[in-house]
């Protein structure tokens, strides 16, 4: 009672955090984890609303798909970087 999605961040306090939720306007069930994400102060920490599901897995294949074929970039010409989304 009383406790909100907001409260499983304190599992995460040495990991990079990014939430997918389709209920973050305020009232919705998201918005507490989200808010808690942004209130972190880690850059590397995201929140994206999504419409539902399939939302999300199109998101997820987006972001595969860039990190596979910068890693081939990466490997071929011998760069070193951070990839940042």
């Amino acid at each position: 009672e009383g406790r909100d999605k907001g409260q499983v961040i304190d599992d995460f306090d040495d990991y990079n955090v990014f939430f997918f939720g389709d209920m973050m306007q305020p009232g919705g069930n998201d918005e507490p984890l989200a808010n808690t994400i942004a209130s972190r102060g880690n850059e590397n920490d995201g929140s994206i609303w999504v419409k539902d599901w399939k939302h999300t897995w199109d998101i997820l294949k987006d972001i595969q798909w860039k990190k596979v074929h910068l890693d081939y970039f990466v490997m071929k010409n011998g760069i070193n970087t951070k990839m940042k989304f």
